[in-house]
């Protein structure tokens, strides 16, 4: 299952490895618009697997420009429209370690959401206030629907955010691996299907993880990113 791995990024800034993300394509990276602090300088590390040791797959890249996404507003709400774009300073070289996610049209993208599972991927803590991981973790997650969602959490759920996660916990995204990839694996293609966003606590019983519904800024993302 390492084919999920590669269009994953971490982003390090005045901590390291405070959020993930992925490639869209050799200049443009998508994650969460929460991990972004107006001003602060972020870098971006592609073809990333143990990040205690040097592997020389590892690009590094600075970010230029920060895109939010028009509606997000951080003192309204810190993770409604969870999604920003970076861009790089210097184009990514891709390879077999560094390669973008697929993006599907809206319809698609939300077709393959309701597919009920997706893998999620990052080097956030391994468990609730624990250390993060150094090796690039993964996890299947299942689709929740959004009548448990809502009853789980006093928390708004909005109509662009969803649930996926176990009941009974154990399993979970975790700090640290926000802005990271939701992805559906569709005949051995990965697709970007949503983007670690939020949770209470981490794997907690009876809690979920959030995710931005990544249909619905499919046409924004294309847009922005487009390689002149």
């Amino acid at each position: 299952r390492v084919l999920l791995l590669f269009p994953q990024v971490i982003l390090n800034g005045k901590i390291k490895a405070f959020c993930g993300g992925s490639i869209i394509n050799e200049k443009w990276v998508v994650t969460a618009a929460h991990c972004i602090e107006p001003g602060d300088k972020i870098e971006v590390v592609a073809g990333e697997h143990d990040i205690e040791k040097k592997e020389d797959t590892e690009q590094r890249r600075n970010v230029i420009q920060v895109i939010t996404y028009h509606s997000y507003n951080a003192t309204i709400n810190k993770y409604n429209h969870d999604i920003a774009l970076l861009e790089l300073d210097k184009p990514l070289v891709l390879n077999d370690y560094v390669t973008p996610i697929c993006i599907a049209n809206r319809e698609y993208t939300n077709i393959f959401l309701r597919f009920g599972s997706g893998f999620v991927s990052g080097w956030g803590r391994l468990f609730n206030r624990g250390r993060p991981a150094s090796i690039l973790q993964y996890l299947r997650v299942p689709l929740v629907d959004r009548a448990t969602c809502l009853r789980s959490t006093k928390f708004t759920i909005h109509n662009n955010m969803f649930c996926a996660g176990f009941h009974d916990g154990g399993r979970d995204s975790c700090q640290g691996d926000s802005g990271g990839p939701h992805v559906t694996e569709v005949e051995g293609t990965s697709f970007l299907t949503g983007i670690i966003s939020w949770g209470e606590e981490c794997a907690m019983k009876g809690k979920y993880g959030i995710y931005t519904k990544v249909s619905r800024y499919v046409n924004w993302i294309k847009e922005k990113t487009k390689l002149t």
